[in-house]
């Protein structure tokens, strides 16, 4: 019997698909949108100046049952955390680009946590949270400054196979 976990992969796109559909306020580095990129991309993009607003969201291995199993085909309610990670070019004016992280941190925010977008039918999830986030700057003018967004997502996985 093959199992599949339709509401995982569903949740997850459903985080990417809100992400890309968020119009930040202002441009930066000649871009006004998201762009998702594979993981492995986003790795030699950590020193290009043209990388502006591509993002991946990244498993962090945060799990927890946050419900009793309900039978052995549907399970309770988990809470399960992704990591959106964000890049912006440097550039010469830190307080310029403070200002766009901190517009787009809520913005993003703000879409992720409205429950009209959950998609709950699809993706079983009934809460999600944004809390906080931490930016990583290199020293070096030149490189890209990684914003990262921890979203915690409490949804229903269901099991048909």
């Amino acid at each position: 019997m093959a199992w599949t976990t339709t509401r995982t992969r569903a949740a997850l796109e459903n985080v990417v698909s809100i992400v890309e559909g968020t119009t930040p306020d202002n441009t930066w580095a000649g871009t006004k949108r998201f762009k998702h990129i594979d993981r492995a991309q986003l790795d030699s993009v950590r020193t290009a100046r043209d990388a502006s607003r591509l993002f991946v969201v990244d498993l962090v291995g945060d799990r927890v049952l946050a419900g009793d199993m309900l039978t052995t085909r549907e399970p309770g309610t988990v809470e399960q955390t992704v990591e959106l990670q964000i890049v912006y070019p440097l550039s010469d004016s830190p307080w310029d680009l403070a200002r766009i992280i901190a517009e787009d941190v809520d913005r993003l925010a703000f879409r992720l946590m409205l429950a009209s977008l959950y998609d709950q039918a699809n993706t079983g999830i009934w809460r999600r949270r944004v809390d906080g986030y931490s930016i990583d700057e290199p020293d070096q003018q030149g490189g890209v400054a990684t914003v990262t967004v921890p979203v915690a997502l409490q949804y229903r996985p269901n099991f048909s196979g």
